[in-house]
């Protein structure tokens, strides 16, 4: 039996039945479908944990402190190791929007023995997926969301001017200053913290990471700067996201950024996936209505993410 009721004197029974299970074919179909270009979700770890319907909800953010010592028998002045944190409490935001067929759309459609087109309902949900990526990268001012990429009290990392005219681009430094400036950002966390956090993922924007994949360490060496750097730190993931394009100095150069992607530093809340709701008749035709909510990044560990600014510029 579908699970759409669609009651309407526009459409006959059989063709109630076949919009029904037309569009739990699409529906199945378009969830099934891959968006390798929008990377908040290969990036960012996923929590579902909040209730879908919560308006708002609360997490935690610990830092620990003390020291253990070599102590005396029956000493009874041992340390107190303890863990500070403080609440954040962040609301919960819906994404929305919507595609329909008109009755018209749908009598062809049976006459002909053709499925309804796909492209409505997955356009649907690239344009929430798109939404959903821009805030969890960049964030939302208007909604106070920070994202990924400009999330408050990250480690700042200073690059040295010393390219040609003393310029920080990556196109006026050599291969040995482009791989000290991307060092110096991996090291950033671990030297803040006592070598508690180690980046696992490094991004460019696509204009820095081309340039680190083409420039060649020695005139006639085979070896680039960016494959250097993948044999010089095994286990980190190199990648291209295009949203640090002139993210840095107030929107005119390209930043670049090292962080942990494990969950016990950060994830990005999503108390409902992308949802299509049961059909509605509206004039000639049905809308489908398409939601989902969105928490916003959390940031549980902000010495984890290093950034430097200035890579590159217009």
């Amino acid at each position: 039996m579908s699970k759409f009721k669609i009651v309407t004197q526009r459409l006959d029974a059989g063709e109630s039945v076949f919009f029904a299970r037309q569009l739990e074919y699409i529906f199945t179909e378009v969830i099934n479908v891959e968006y390798p270009e929008l990377k908040a979700r290969t990036l960012i770890p996923i929590n579902t944990q909040v209730p879908s319907g919560a308006s708002s909800f609360t997490y935690r953010i610990f830092d620990r402190v003390g020291w253990a010592k070599i102590i005396a028998n029956y000493a009874e002045d041992l340390p107190r190791i303890d863990i500070l944190g403080k609440e954040e409490t962040a609301k919960v935001h819906v994404i929305g929007d919507s595609f329909g067929y008109t009755v018209q759309d749908i009598k062809r459609a049976q006459l002909t023995g053709v499925s309804l087109e796909q492209e409505k309902a997955a356009a649907a949900r690239e344009a929430a997926l798109r939404t959903e990526n821009s805030a969890a990268m960049i964030g939302d001012s208007r909604y106070n969301m920070a994202g990924l990429l400009n999330h408050a009290n990250m480690t700042l990392v200073t690059l040295l001017a010393d390219g040609t005219g003393t310029s920080k681009h990556f196109d006026t430094k050599t291969a040995d200053q482009l791989v000290r400036d991307v060092e110096a950002l991996i090291n950033a966390p671990s030297e803040a913290t006592e070598d508690i956090e180690n980046p696992d993922t490094v991004g460019f924007s696509i204009r820095a990471y081309n340039i680190l994949k083409a420039k060649k360490i020695g005139i006639d060496s085979g070896m680039t700067v960016l494959k250097f750097l993948k044999e010089n730190n095994p286990g980190v993931n190199f990648v291209k996201i295009r949203e640090l394009k002139n993210l840095g100095d107030s929107g005119t150069t390209d930043r670049m950024i090292a962080y942990r992607r494990d969950p016990s530093r950060l994830v990005m809340f999503i108390p409902q996936d992308f949802t299509m709701l049961p059909p509605q008749e509206e004039g000639l035709g049905f809308v489908v209505n398409c939601y989902q909510e969105f928490g916003g990044v959390c940031v549980k560990r902000p010495a984890s993410i290093a950034y430097a600014d200035g890579i590159m510029a217009d």
